[in-house]
């Protein structure tokens, strides 16, 4: 079985407040649950565009908003369809393709908070990413005897 690591350990107020600066205030908790689990379960992507932000080699440029944190910024917007506008602070309006670019910086923003990134503050790195168990996040189920 492949190595995992622990659910992201961040306080709800931290998240709570991440979210208020980021998004609109019409923002669903659907949404924001969304966002969560879909970078939880993208770690080697994460991985891919945090090493983009890290230039190695001569030549290599530093890319904040890579394209793989691109995609997956296109891929969310697809999926909220009707609801974009939520991703967006009050008043902000702009075309597609800055409202890719504005959520991929907010998700690479997101993934940082939730410590989702390979490399130190110096620009060390720490290791390839592991998938994230979602263990303990998993609901409780009771069973209910009817009696009739």
């Amino acid at each position: 079985m492949e190595n995992t690591e622990n659910f992201p350990n961040i306080t709800s107020a931290l998240f709570n407040e991440f979210v208020q600066d980021q998004f609109n205030a019409d923002i669903s908790l659907a949404t924001v649950l969304m966002m969560l689990l879909t970078l939880t379960n993208n770690t080697t992507l994460l991985s891919l565009h945090a090493r983009q932000q890290h230039p190695k080699v001569k030549g290599e440029k530093n890319v904040k908003s890579t394209s793989w944190i691109k995609a997956l910024a296109r891929g969310l917007m697809e999926k909220l369809d009707g609801e974009v506008h939520t991703l967006q602070l009050d008043g902000q309006h702009s075309s597609e393709n800055v409202q890719v670019t504005s959520l991929a910086e907010k998700l690479d923003n997101l993934a940082k908070v939730l410590k989702l990134h390979p490399y130190t503050a110096k620009g060390k790195f720490k290791g390839k990413l592991k998938p994230i168990s979602h263990a303990e996040i998993q609901p409780k189920y009771r069973l209910v005897n009817c009696i009739s």
